[in-house]
């Protein structure tokens, strides 16, 4: 994650901030063997946003 460009205007910053990155996610299916069975990743964009942000 990374501050966006709003987090340092003066003023505006006080009434919240926004945030912004990559998600990345493994998934693993094994079998009754504990070999894997089947395997996924994907990556999806990312952003947190608080106070008058978050709508």
């Amino acid at each position: 994650m990374h501050a966006d460009g709003v987090n340092f205007i003066p003023v505006v910053n006080r009434f919240g901030s926004s945030q912004s990155g990559e998600k990345k996610e493994l998934v693993v299916l094994f079998d009754s063997s504990n070999v894997v069975k089947r395997y996924s990743m994907s990556v999806s964009d990312v952003t947190v946003k608080t106070g008058i942000f978050n709508q």
